[in-house]
């Protein structure tokens, strides 16, 4: 037994999460991100998908006299289910939750997380996420009280950040169209884009990115300014929300 002592201890020493696996269990709150990027493409389905699998297997390891809670990261902070051990009630919130099309606040949602724990105890905050949200870094260092599960995939991305339009300096109804391309994959991509006013086409191109490049590209426009100005990216990638972006304007100039 002093052998098997040792050994133990040496071994969590050379990994101190190990430190945690005869620490009792306590109660577990758990952070789902529901923001946008959690709709990419991953190797079975999608980011999401692969954070529900996670979610579901978290609550069939649950105890049975410990309890869970979910809340979910989008648009704003939900409280989706509160403490519970009730099983089929987490499991069916968890079936019924899809992302969002927009960013969200994922850090908020874990501040607000570790308001639940109880002070000495063992409870912790696991977060589910893709990482891909502002101060993510502050959040994926594994601790006592939080357990980061990434989740990966969908990697290859090609997206329009940005869609505006502004007055040319040297006419009244003159105007510059600025579309804002990023490609946030690991090579080099090629896809048309095309931007239109209503059902007018103002430019149609082929834009070339390297792996990690973005481009502004700048299109000229005379006349009025009313309808939906619409650019789209003609790409089949990880990721298809960010392929479109449409801005709706009226006769008041920018």
């Amino acid at each position: 037994l002093q052998l098997l002592a040792a050994a133990l201890l040496i071994a969590a020493l050379a990994d101190p999460k190990l430190l945690h696996l005869a620490a009792p269990a306590g109660d577990t709150v758990v952070v789902m991100d529901l923001t946008a990027s959690m709709g990419a493409k991953g190797p079975a389905g999608t980011r999401f998908d692969a954070a529900r699998r996670e979610f579901l297997s978290l609550v069939d390891g649950m105890p049975a006299d410990k309890r869970m809670m979910l809340i979910g990261a989008g648009a704003e902070t939900r409280l989706i289910v509160p403490f519970t051990s009730d099983k089929r009630r987490l499991k069916e919130a968890a079936r019924n939750l899809t992302p969002v099309h927009s960013a969200g606040q994922v850090k908020e949602a874990i501040l607000f997380a570790h308001a639940f724990l109880k002070k000495g105890s063992p409870d912790r905050v696991v977060v589910i996420s893709d990482a891909a949200f502002r101060a993510a870094e502050e959040f994926t260092r594994e601790a006592a009280y939080l357990q980061f599960v990434k989740i990966a995939g969908g990697a290859e991305n090609t997206g329009i950040i940005g869609l505006d339009i502004r007055r040319h300096p040297e006419g009244s109804e003159r105007y510059q169209v600025l579309a804002h391309v990023r490609n946030f994959g690991a090579k080099t991509v090629r896809a048309p884009l095309t931007v239109t006013l209503g059902q007018t086409v103002l430019a149609r191109q082929e834009v070339e990115l390297g792996a990690g490049a973005r481009r502004v590209l700048v299109y000229p426009y005379e006349g009025d300014l009313a309808g939906i100005l619409t650019a789209q990216l003609e790409i089949d990638d990880d990721f298809a929300t960010d392929n479109r972006a449409a801005l709706a304007l009226s006769a008041a100039a920018p």
